[in-house]
Parts: structure tokens; C-alpha cells; sequence
């Protein structure tokens, strides 16, 4: 889950607390307070981003480093989804994506659909025993051109990026393609990340996570 839903100090309707009664609560309806402002405010700084840009943009600039879950143990992508909220970068995200709500319904896995399929700011597949693929198309957000480097990181030799770095001029978009050989990975499920570098110092790193099961 990328947004923050455990332990928020929330208003909460109490016989005893009045209109100024607080506790500490988890779960969605804590979460989806904070996404939901978060993604308002970035609208009002980016009105032209659709909503999947947006929550894109969210994604990818999240912060990952130093977050452990509560037992201090490391984290996973099931634990912290894309990472915490940084809406000091989330507005200045260089790349984007979209994704139309026809796709979204086409993708139900319960009429047959492909999840992995939507253009979204992460990649997962729960059965890659050969191998998979995925496609992702990015839109630049800068007014000129910007070259992104492309790396991936804890997979090993399992999976290929192509390409490995592009020049996209600004507002047009970029195909990338990433491909998993499942052969190569240990049974259970295996996580690593696809790393976006802008040759700006002005835009932030980008990433996007990987989950596989073999």
C-alpha cells in the first residue's frame, strides 16, 4: 500500500471527547484521507495530469529508504507498495502514465483480464515459471528534452531493460519493455525495482517496483 494507514491520529466521534475528540487509528479510512489531499494538492500544482498520472507521479518520486515494518524487520513491495508519499517531488516527476478507464475494466482478472497488462507505475506477475513481459509508455512532463538511464536492481541476471536509456522531447512519450526470465529466479517470489535517472538536476529519480513469483 503506498499510502500511510497505520497509527494516523484521526478525529473520531466519541460519547465522551465532544467535537475535539482524537484517536489513533489504521486501516483504509486512514489511508485514503491522506492520498486523497495528497493527490488534490498535486492536481492543483499539475491541473493538466489525469488521475493515473497523478497517482503515476506519486508512485514513482515515494520514498523507500530506512522504512522497516513494525517488528523492524525489512520491508517488501507487499509490505510498502511504491513507498511512502513525497510531495516534495511528486509535482516535478519528469515521466508519467496514463491509463483509460476502458483498460481498467478490461483488465478484471474475473472476466478473464490481465492486470499486469495496465499501464501503471509498478510490475507483478504470480506466475512466471518461463518468462514475462511487461510494457509500460511514459510521458514526458518538461518542456524540452530530457535522457532518463535505466537500471533495474534485485533480480540478478533475470530480467532485461529495453532501453536502457532514452531522449524523449518534452510532452511526447516513451515506450519501455521489461522482460523477466523466471527460469533464472529463485521458486517463491522475487522483488526488485526499474530505476528512471534524468540527466536534470532539477527532476527527481523515478522507479518503479517489480514483484515476481515463480
Amino acid at each position: 500500500r503506498m499510502a500511510p494507514g497505520v497509527d494516523i491520529l484521526a478525529a473520531y466521534t466519541s460519547e465522551t471527547g465532544g467535537a475535539t475528540s482524537t484517536a489513533m487509528e489504521n486501516g483504509t479510512s486512514m489511508s485514503s484521507p491522506h492520498i486523497t489531499g495528497s493527490a488534490a494538492l498535486l492536481r492543483a500544482v499539475q491541473p493538466t495530469w489525469t488521475p493515473s498520472e497523478v497517482r503515476s507521479a506519486i508512485n514513482m518520486t515515494s520514498k523507500i529508504a530506512g522504512l522497516v515494518n513494525a517488528d523492524g524487520s525489512d520491508t517488501d513491495p507487499f509490505d510498502l507498495g511504491a513507498g511512502r508519499v513525497d510531495l516534495t517531488k511528486a509535482a516535478l516527476s519528469g515521466l508519467v502514465l496514463d491509463e483509460t478507464d476502458a483498460n481498467f475494466l478490461a483488465a478484471n482478472p474475473a472476466s478473464g483480464g490481465d492486470l499486469s497488462a495496465l499501464n501503471l507505475a509498478s510490475m507483478a506477475s504470480n506466475d512466471c515459471a518461463t518468462t514475462c513481459s511487461f510494457t509500460r509508455t511514459l510521458r514526458s512532463t518538461a518542456v524540452g528534452d530530457q535522457t532518463f538511464t535505466l537500471a533495474d536492481t534485485g533480480l540478478a541476471d533475470g530480467i532485461d531493460v529495453s532501453p536502457a536509456s532514452f531522449t524523449i522531447a518534452g510532452g511526447a512519450t516513451q515506450v519501455i519493455t521489461v522482460t523477466v526470465n523466471g527460469a533464472a529466479l529463485p521458486t517463491g517470489w522475487s522483488f526488485g525495482e526499474i530505476s528512471l535517472t534524468p540527466d536534470s538536476v532539477t527532476s527527481p529519480a523515478l522507479r518503479m517496483p517489480i514483484a515476481i513469483q515463480r
